[in-house]
């Protein structure tokens, strides 16, 4: 076989090898992560108020139907920007106050603490937990809240 045609073969299975790690590099980002992705804690930002992400107990994150990964500092702020921006989720998860675990939104229940990042006074816990406040009961405290402070 010549040298040319060693080159050409040698070209073309490169290319073929690059194509099939594309394909499967494209696939894997377009497949949803299958529950909360850790953020990059003190470097990531919260998508409402753009504090650091810093503090385990109280982050938040929400995950939209286009792919993008919202992560918050504080209960408050995951549940009033869900209130203020409306838009298809494919999840949403709330870090356990207590332990390393995330706990989606239809398992979740909050408890007053304070302090907390942004002052919501909202931690997360099971559902199955007693004395927890739902879901509604949480953003209405944080819109109280956000009101008291002259937020729109």
């Amino acid at each position: 076989m010549s040298r040319e045609r060693q080159s050409i073969l040698l070209v073309l299975a490169t290319a073929a090898i690059l194509a099939t790690g594309f394909v499967v590099a494209l696939r894997w980002s377009l497949s949803p992560p299958s529950g909360a992705v850790e953020p990059a804690w003190d470097r990531e930002a919260c998508a409402r108020c753009r504090m650091l992400v810093s503090d385990p107990r109280f982050a938040a994150q929400r995950q939209l139907e286009d792919g993008e990964i919202q992560h918050f500092d504080d209960p408050g702020c995951l549940l009033l920007h869900r209130h203020e921006n409306p838009a298809p989720e494919r999840a949403v998860y709330f870090h356990a106050h207590s332990g390393d675990d995330w706990i989606s939104l239809e398992e979740v229940a909050f408890i007053a603490e304070e302090p907390s990042p942004m002052g919501y006074g909202l931690a997360a816990i099971p559902r199955e937990e007693t004395g927890g406040m739902s879901v509604e009961e949480a953003l209405s405290s944080a819109l109280s809240r956000d009101a008291g402070r002259g937020a729109p």
